[in-house]
């Protein structure tokens, strides 16, 4: 039987690979982070599971600049 997230191809992921996915520094901090609701998540039974354009949308909205803005010609002269 297959788990979520086996297929490489899959939308969805399971804690441990939208930990990896996000570059967390813990599990524990992606659980809070899902507690507090900054991170969208599905409980399947007592399983958490992460859909891949969902986090790609969380990472887009928490960027530092938006990518028009950063004048790279000022960074490399």
């Amino acid at each position: 039987m297959r788990k979520c997230g086996d297929n490489i191809d899959s939308p969805w992921l399971n804690a441990d690979q939208a930990f990896e996915y996000l570059a967390m520094p813990s599990r524990k901090a992606l659980y809070e982070a899902v507690r507090r609701g900054d991170i969208p998540a599905y409980r399947i039974g007592r399983r958490l599971r992460f859909h891949r354009l969902e986090l790609d949308e969380f990472l887009k909205n928490h960027r530092l600049y938006e990518p028009h803005s950063f004048d790279f010609a000022s960074v490399i002269s």
